[in-house]
């Protein structure tokens, strides 16, 4: 809260990008919400509201937020009866699965709300973008000896041969972020791969 409140617009950019993957066993937020999706969704809903404001006030605000095709992992759906698990069993990566349809879900929301409320005279642009596997702290439950199962890392551990680097992992967020073609809200509502749009799945759209 006082991060948004002590910015002073306009903000042409907004980059929800924080996150957390494959949390090994159940954890809260302070707030009594399941982490990986009160980090990867919740967080960046609030702190997308709380800039509004200031977004709108640019020539070309964007909101982005930072996905993952991990959006249909199976079931690939919101399971809103019971999105902190208390009633099935914890499963990480549904978890995860479920926190990446929210940021594209969301970002496709906000678009429509944009073009149907005609109160807000703004040029603001909302969509949503996979990075790739990347190589970052993101995967610390994976691949980091002190936290991830040794079994699974071995496992896992020749996948890192195809992952990206974070700079190679950042340039669909930066083609989001500055792309002069996807001005004006032509990038709105759209969802990018390798600096390409394509199509999310039919859960997501």
């Amino acid at each position: 809260f006082s991060f948004a409140e002590s910015f002073s617009g306009p903000l042409d950019v907004l980059i929800n990008n924080a996150g957390i993957m494959a949390l090994p066993t159940k954890e809260l937020t302070s707030d009594g919400f399941e982490r990986q999706f009160g980090v990867n969704h919740l967080g960046h809903f609030l702190l997308t509201g709380l800039l509004f404001d200031r977004i709108k006030k640019s020539k070309d605000g964007r909101v982005i937020n930072v996905s993952s095709t991990a959006h249909s992992i199976p079931p690939g759906t919101l399971n809103r009866d019971d999105l902190n698990f208390e009633k099935g069993n914890y499963q990480p990566w549904v978890s995860y699965g479920q926190s990446k349809l929210a940021n594209i879900l969301f970002a496709r929301e906000l678009d429509k709300r944009i073009k149907m409320n005609k109160s807000i005279d703004a040029n603001v642009s909302a969509m949503s973008l996979h990075p790739g596997a990347c190589r970052t702290d993101l995967g610390r439950y994976l691949f980091d000896p002190s936290k991830a199962n040794p079994f699974q890392m071995a496992l896992l551990s020749p996948f890192l041969l195809i992952t990206k680097s974070s700079f190679e992992g950042a340039q669909t967020q930066v083609k989001c972020a500055t792309d002069k073609s996807l001005a004006g809200r032509r990038g709105s509502g759209r969802y990018f791969v390798d600096c390409h749009e394509q199509r999310p799945s039919a859960q997501a759209q």
